[in-house]
């Protein structure tokens, strides 16, 4: 075992099992497991080298099926790359059609015939499906083929659809990008989970989401409420994520009844309203923001003479939401420029609340889905970068963990490119072209501060710190200022890749608490990433605004009842 108590080598485990299942017997598997034993400074896919160049010596004839294992590979609909399993077609067969095992092994194993026959760069479900489907003609059973068939579109009546008008069919769209749109070494990084691409289905269709800021025509609540769902209608089906609104309280400042009473009641109106347009999502990756701003941005400032009632509306808007929280369906975020602004909350908030506190004073941060933000209205692009996989793969050079994290960056930034140019060729979006050519693009960091662990045993808590920002600097100077970076977000990456550290490279990740870790950070680390502090004290709260920590969540820690041994003695 190592010191960290990792066992010692488990990607040789996995190649044991592989040799053995190419025809080498236990003798040989040995013989494999105790030369690997002496590599220590492979990653999985250099010792799979290895085992081959050793096989070619030990068991010529296993090294021929072993090598054939690992040349075809499938891009499976779960985005995951996987070694080809004619198996897989014999279970589909028997789970789907009504067709003997005799003749769907028999299916099978020409499919696999096939398969190795041909030299095909991007081997996918779909496409194995079809060359069953031939077979099935082939042998007389189009009864069976019309049970197995894909109901589909093809590429040209998809890139004709698209074109001109929105158009959503998850699947299709997801099979249209991998195949005609994403370039190869894009695909392979994202299968092979070197990164994660979110919403790869609207990659040509759609920008990933917007933080709005809705214009309201009329002088009364109802109008607005009217404008609010009009903008909703005409938005949403534009963009991947449920829209974000920026400003709410100053936007809507001329539309406000007069007096306390009223405002409540105008704030219960909204929260309900917002509730009904937004839908239910498990991810919280996925939730949109609402922004509360407790100052007047630039560009808002003909709306400054209403800025006390919208301030006071603020307010009336937090109570509601707190007294409702475990029902709504989006996170309220409160923006703030300075530590000073504070006092324009009701004391009681910092009592009953729970309160996300974007920290503007920097630059001018909207808020965005799953308590992201950005200072552009939009984003573009959005993508998690899996550290860890790399971190474990060139864990004993740092000069190749160095160029690894730079040439993925290359790729994302050429994709995200891609993806803008793309996204501007589309008529139905034309309108949305000034904020998609300024938009913003989103990464997630997946093991930021686990990654050093993986380097280097033994590090003091400053020094992890240390080599954790020392990463972040890399990957800021590989991406532009267009990039936001946040610690962990995607929650469907992040299962994602744990998923591929077990089954790949027998490693478990564990959550960890890295709060304590961040705020070692220096000033211009914390400008580039978005990690949310947590504050449960108003101090704690100004220490953070003070810095450029960009997002807080205040939580007062409620007092617990005393044991029977604290409580107070009363009587004699």
């Amino acid at each position: 075992m190592e010191q960290s108590g990792q066992p010692v080598r488990t990607a040789v485990q996995l190649i044991a099992k592989e040799v053995e299942e190419a025809g080498c017997s236990k003798w040989d598997v040995l013989k494999i497991i105790k030369a690997l034993g002496e590599e220590q400074d492979m990653n999985l896919d250099g010792l799979r080298r290895k085992t081959l160049q050793l096989l070619e010596t030990v068991n010529p004839r296993a090294a021929q099926v072993y090598a054939s294992f690992n040349k075809l590979h499938v891009y499976t609909s779960a985005e995951r790359m996987e070694a080809f399993d004619r198996g897989n077609i014999i279970k589909s067969l028997l789970r789907e059609t009504d067709i003997t095992r005799g003749v769907a092994e028999k299916i099978g194993s020409e499919v696999e015939d096939k398969v190795k026959d041909l030299d095909i760069n991007y081997l996918n479900t779909p496409l194995i499906r079809e060359m069953a489907d031939v077979k099935l003609l082939e042998y007389g059973h189009e009864a069976i083929h019309n049970q197995y068939t894909r109901v589909g579109l093809p590429v040209y009546e998809v890139r004709k659809k698209i074109e001109n008008e929105p158009f959503a069919n998850r699947e299709v769209l997801l099979e249209f990008n991998w195949l005609q749109v994403i370039p190869a070494r894009e695909r392979q990084f994202h299968f092979s989970c070197d990164y994660s691409v979110s919403h790869v289905e609207d990659f040509s269709t759609r920008p990933l989401a917007c933080s709005v800021e809705p214009v309201f025509s009329g002088d009364s609540m109802g109008s607005a409420v009217a404008d609010l769902v009009e903008h909703f209608s005409r938005l949403q089906p534009l963009h991947s994520l449920p829209l974000n609104l920026n400003a709410l309280n100053v936007l809507v400042s001329r539309q406000l009844p007069r007096g306390k009473k009223n405002l409540k009641a105008a704030a219960t109106l909204l929260c309900r309203v917002l509730n009904a347009l937004y839908p239910v999502s498990s991810q919280a990756f996925a939730r949109p923001s609402v922004g509360l701003d407790l100052f007047v941005r630039e560009h808002l400032e003909g709306f400054s003479k209403q800025s006390n009632q919208a301030f006071d509306f603020a307010n009336e808007f937090i109570r509601v939401y707190c007294e409702g929280i475990e029902g709504m369906r989006f996170d309220l975020v409160t923006c703030v420029e300075s530590k000073y602004q504070l006092k324009l909350l009701d004391n009681r908030l910092f009592s009953d609340c729970k309160m996300n506190l974007l920290n503007c004073r920097a630059s001018a941060f909207r808020p965005f889905n799953g308590l992201r933000s950005h200072a552009s209205s939009f984003l573009a692009f959005d993508a998690s970068l899996n550290l860890l996989l790399q971190a474990l793969s060139f864990k004993d050079s740092r000069k190749q963990f160095d160029a690894r994290l730079n040439e993925l960056c290359s790729s994302l930034a050429s994709l995200a490119q891609l993806k803008a140019e793309t996204l501007k060729s589309r008529v139905y979006l034309q309108h949305l072209e000034p904020g998609i050519s300024s938009a913003g693009n989103s990464l997630d960091l997946f093991g930021l501060f686990d990654a050093p662990r993986a380097f280097r045993e033994g590090l003091s808590e400053k020094e992890y710190a240390e080599e954790a920002q020392s990463i972040l600097a890399e990957l800021c100077g590989a991406l532009d200022e267009s990039w936001s970076f946040s610690a962990q977000r995607n929650d469907a990456s992040t299962n994602r890749f744990a998923a591929h550290l077990s089954e790949k490279l027998g490693f478990v990740a564990e959550p960890r608490k890295v709060q304590q870790e961040f705020q070692r950070f220096n000033a211009t680390s914390k400008k580039r990433l978005v990690f949310r502090n947590m504050a449960s004290t108003r101090s704690e709260l100004e220490e953070f605004l003070g810095e450029n920590t960009r997002l807080i969540t205040f939580m007062k820690q409620p007092v617990s009842a005393p044991t029977p041994a604290e409580a107070p003695k009363t009587g004699n």
